[in-house]
């Protein structure tokens, strides 16, 4: 029988999810996470310089920084766009967006896989596929994160398949239970029917009675996407349909949840629109239920984003982290125009609106990070963590963790743990959340790169699985 994992306890200060890369020519795979990271030791830093603005970064190919596995030929999976979630042994868990070895498919499949750690100190990871999509009722290009159940199974969703909309299908929410001999899948709901959302990438959530929630980018009412909930017993529920105004649209990351219930997450469109965002420069959101109202539920904008110069940065795509203050940390994709995007928090304040403090602006320029598309986790120190797709000196991307002040009111710094490098079979393009592994090492997934040889992506690789010391 299938070993069932040992599941971290989730802390209600690490709620994340992820941004968006590229995973084909035809369509957008949007990356996930563990809702489940837990607060871990830091580590050792590796090898790090001073750059001539005394600021800290790594060298490509520092000593703790590591591959653990290359997707090689489609058959494994390929594009791995979402992070990954550990258990209490150190295996891994996600997801790889296309190809897959389910029959014949090509591109729109997808795969489930393990990581498990090596038995001895020089080994290697044991890679298991646990599940192929065959790209049609049951699902595929699985873009959002995996979120463990209480009885070791797997949720996740789909980006398409699952029939009924369109050639392609408009998604599935799926079961992954552990068998005698191997792991079923069992769909739970299938998106696109009426009024019904389209095209969930960003994941699941789960409150205290066993309920699910998630957002999917397109369909609902106004075509602008929805926040969904799918009940214990089966029953999916619109909560929220957004019209792609004021209320924000395109909800591409997943969700985050308190201990009350309530429902917080990001738009990359709509809120404040001006010459810089025509289409709106995103918002923050806050859904909760209705005391004693049966199944209403309240939609709040908490934050509208302001492009231009200065502002405060531009079409979120990450989810957010919920630390036990109640406050909000997340990532804005641009910032200052053309600028390399934003760190910000959000404080709650009683009967006033929230208050946003931009924690750190990412410059454009070689040695930074840029353009973080990937939701922060943070440690028991503060640090928060997270990798960006275009920052480093070859523009591939970096893992970073930015370090709060040492006093009330002073300026938060960043550290460049690891700088993605373009040379052979280099890991490159990380853009999802990192996780902490039971080593308090973090982890994480390139969706190209490495040494396989994929048919779509021949030059790039079909992407890695990294460890990096925090």
């Amino acid at each position: 029988m299938p070993r069932q994992p040992d599941i971290y306890p989730v802390k209600d200060d690490v709620k994340t999810r992820i941004g968006w890369i590229f995973a084909t020519s035809l369509f957008l795979g949007f990356g996930g996470c563990s809702s489940g990271n837990f607060a871990a030791t830091p580590g050792v830093s590796v090898g790090q310089v001073a750059d001539r603005n005394d600021r800290v970064s790594a060298a490509g190919g520092g000593s703790g920084f590591h591959v653990l596995y290359n997707f090689q030929d489609g058959t494994d999976g390929a594009v791995p766009v979402t992070g990954l979630i550990a258990d209490t042994r150190g295996n891994l868990y996600g997801t790889a967006t296309n190809d897959g070895g389910a029959g014949s498919c090509n591109v729109h499949c997808g795969s489930i896989f393990e990581l498990s750690p090596p038995t001895s100190k020089d080994g290697r990871w044991n890679f298991t596929i646990l599940y192929d999509f065959n790209g049609g009722k049951d699902g595929g290009l699985p873009a959002g994160n995996l979120t463990f159940g209480p009885d070791g199974s797997l949720f996740g969703t789909t980006n398409v398949g699952g029939g009924g909309y369109a050639k392609f299908g408009a998604g599935v929410l799926f079961q992954l239970k552990p068998s005698r001999h191997r792991w079923i899948e069992h769909v739970l709901h299938r998106f696109g029917r009426g009024n019904d959302g389209r095209n969930p990438h960003g994941g699941l959530v789960a409150d205290n009675k066993g309920n699910l929630y998630g957002t999917t980018v397109n369909g609902g009412k106004y075509f602008g996407g929805t926040v969904y909930e799918l009940s214990s017993s089966g029953t999916e529920t619109v909560l929220y349909n957004f019209s792609g105004g004021e209320d924000g649209g395109l909800p591409i990351a997943g969700l985050t949840i308190d201990r009350a219930g309530r429902l917080y997450g990001t738009t990359e469109y709509g809120g404040y629109f001006d010459y810089y965002c025509q289409d709106g420069c995103g918002t923050v959101f806050e859904i909760s239920p209705l005391i004693g109202s049966g199944d209403s539920w309240k939609y709040s904008v908490i934050h509208e984003f302001v492009g231009g110069d200065p502002g405060d940065g531009a079409l979120p795509v990450d989810p957010l982290l919920l630390d036990r203050k109640g406050n909000l940390y997340g990532t804005t994709f641009v910032s200052q125009v053309y600028g390399g995007g934003t760190a910000f928090e959000l404080t709650p304040a009683r009967h006033k609106p929230w208050s946003e403090t931009v924690l750190y602006r990412f410059p454009a320029y070689r040695g930074d990070a840029a353009n973080p598309q990937a939701g922060f986790i943070s440690d028991t120190a503060g640090n928060l963590y997270a990798t960006s797709q275009n920052g480093g000196p070859a523009f591939k991307g970096d893992a970073f963790k930015l370090i709060p002040p040492a006093t009330s009111g002073g300026a938060w710094t960043d550290a460049i743990l690891y700088t993605f490098v373009s040379n052979k079979h280099g890991a490159i393009y990380p853009a999802t959340n990192l996780v902490f592994g039971a080593a308090g090492l973090l982890y994480g997934t390139t969706p190209y790169g490495g040494t396989g040889n994929c048919l779509f992506i021949k030059t790039k690789g079909c992407g890695t699985v990294f460890q990096v010391s925090p």
